[in-house]
């Protein structure tokens, strides 16, 4: 039996869906620099021409208040926050063997060469010329 689900509650759990993950993807912090740029380029070319006010946006070297505001908005959410490592010590009293595998690296695991093995010679000669078939 299929559940069949009205149109508007399809619609709403789509556009909810959709702003879930690009709210999980920090696609604010990319809405927000794509209007800022459009602003500098809009301000720059009223002085300048077009391909002037282009390399100024995205030079870098004339970054306008939104930018900055943008830049460090964005700064502050990437850093890590000092609560979540005792969050990870609780999870050590239940599991502890989680906490013995974060000691270990890739450089700890040995895998033994391959000129070491035990088959050197091909093992089915090949025929020299191939067959005619």
């Amino acid at each position: 039996m299929t559940l069949i689900l009205p149109v508007w509650l399809r619609v709403l759990s789509r556009a909810s869906l959709a702003l879930a993950i690009f709210s999980m993807i920090a696609g604010q912090w990319t809405l927000f620099q794509a209007i800022a740029y459009g602003k500098m380029i809009y301000s720059y070319s009223s002085h300048s021409s077009v391909k002037v006010a282009i390399e100024k946006t995205f030079s870098g070297k004339y970054p306008c208040p939104l930018c900055k505001k943008i830049s460090m908005e964005r700064k502050k959410t990437t850093t890590q926050d000092p609560s979540c490592e005792k969050n990870t010590k609780k999870w050590d009293l239940i599991l502890p063997s989680a906490s013995i595998l974060d000691d270990l690296t890739c450089t700890s695991v040995h895998y033994p060469a391959f000129h070491n093995s035990v088959y050197t010679d091909p093992i089915i000669e090949v025929p020299t010329p191939p067959p005619n078939l």
